[in-house]
């Protein structure tokens, strides 16, 4: 019996490309909360931060090989008491410690080859399929820009920068940064902070056993949880100050789906929703962000379907404590929490300038189109990166770094694969 290839008209080809769900993402949060770019020039002050009022706080730089970071001063406030009257001040002037932290960056490329047999081999008639294939190159990356934000956020920096297998070469032979799980972690239920130390799997331990102390009883994320939030942030978290109507949000609240779904139908205790209800139909006017439960006491109180879950057990390597949703697959394995087991929700507190984004070139396309096999592939690139905006003590790195712009605040998982 012969068999023989079939042939599929481009035309054929062209109309069902039209037809395709091109599966595209939902616009990035994030994409949401950075909407300015600022020079490196801008020095920002311990006390009074000048940075922008943007959650991300984007600096740029000339690209100098073998360099991949941009770094960002900053001074402390004054601590010490002045003089009164006549007393002479000579001998007692303060000196301001200088802080900094460096925003890294790294190329990311991502290579995608097709076949051209469907369109009998000719690249001309290949190319609009070929073009098509840039929104799955443009969706990879906007589901990689959000997986870096959230990685930086809580362990420092993204996965580009901080994994050797992104790393080759004589400039840089290993990779410029390390796994730094956030130094302030807040737990509902727990009595204090975990006790910070250098070594981040040290740490991670420190949270696991503050996690597995703090009970799983009634801790689900109700009003009280985020009247505890509000007061953790008022007190450490540097207010964004945005205008939203006769509002002002000072930091933006990202939290879960659970805790989301948990915050809206808890009806124990004071209700979230009967709040809402008794102040009427008022509207939000905001900027375009999605997912938003509500403005309360200043937090903007956003959905998150993309929020990492954290993984308590103590067998699990420290480095991948976190789990998140990556271009490559949402690795989240959510486990009703026990004991010493089970995973908990993570609720992230942004406040100004949670995030340095080293920005140094945009995505962009090899569309010539490479021709191999009857295989046509082009590559997709950019040179960017991801850092928390922790400022470290140059005379004491081993210290816990200060940041003064964000914060986590984890509940418990209540229940198991959802």
């Amino acid at each position: 019996m012969s068999t023989s290839t079939l042939i599929i008209p481009p035309l054929t080809v062209r109309n069902w490309e039209k037809k395709m769900d091109k599966q595209l993402i939902k616009q990035s949060v994030w994409a949401q909360l950075s909407n300015r770019m600022v020079q490196t020039a801008a020095i920002p002050n311990g006390g009074e931060q000048k940075i922008p009022d943007s959650v991300v706080h984007y600096v740029s730089g000339k690209f100098t090989p073998g360099v991949q970071s941009v770094t960002i001063p900053s001074m402390d406030k004054l601590t010490k008491k002045g003089k009164g009257g006549l007393q002479s001040v000579e001998g007692s002037e303060e000196k301001p410690k200088l802080r900094y932290m460096q925003a890294f960056y790294n190329v990311q490329r991502k290579g995608l080859t097709i076949k051209d047999e469907s369109v009998e081999g000719d690249l001309v008639n290949a190319y609009p399929i070929l073009q098509s294939k840039v929104d799955l190159l443009t969706d990879y990356f906007m589901e990689l820009e959000d997986y870096n934000k959230q990685r930086a956020i809580c362990q420092g920096v993204d996965e580009y920068l901080s994994e050797a297998d992104y790393w080759t070469g004589d400039s840089m032979p290993t990779p410029p940064a390390s796994v730094a799980t956030h130094p302030y972690v807040y737990v509902r239920g727990g009595t204090a902070l975990p006790a910070w130390s250098a070594t981040d799997a040290t740490y991670v331990g420190n949270i696991r056993t503050l996690v597995n102390n703090a009970g799983i009883a009634a801790q689900v994320f109700n009003k009280d949880t985020l009247d505890k939030m509000v007061t953790m942030a008022s007190r450490n978290v540097k207010p964004l100050n945005w205008k939203s109507g006769s509002n002002t949000v000072k930091w933006v609240f990202k939290i879960s789906e659970l805790q989301a779904e948990q915050l809206t139908t808890t009806t124990t205790g004071e209700s979230f929703n009967a709040l809402f209800r008794e102040a009427g139909g008022r509207g939000v006017d905001n900027r375009a962000i999605t997912g938003i439960i509500g403005i309360y006491k200043g937090a903007l109180v956003i959905t998150d379907e993309r929020a990492p879950l954290f993984n308590s057990l103590a067998s699990v390597d420290s480095k991948l404590a976190f789990q998140y949703i990556k271009p490559w697959g949402d690795e989240r394995i959510p486990v009703a929490k026990t004991a010493t087991d089970g995973t908990m929700e993570v609720a992230q507190v942004l406040g100004r300038g949670a995030m340095g984004c080293a920005i140094i070139k945009k995505l962009s396309f090899n569309k010539q189109g490479k021709d191999y096999d009857f295989s046509t592939g082009f590559e997709a690139r950019r040179s960017t990166g991801d850092t928390r905006m922790d400022f470290l003590n140059p005379s004491d790195l081993a210290a816990k770094p200060m940041n003064w712009s964000s914060a986590l605040y984890m509940t418990p998982t209540t229940t198991g694969a959802y």
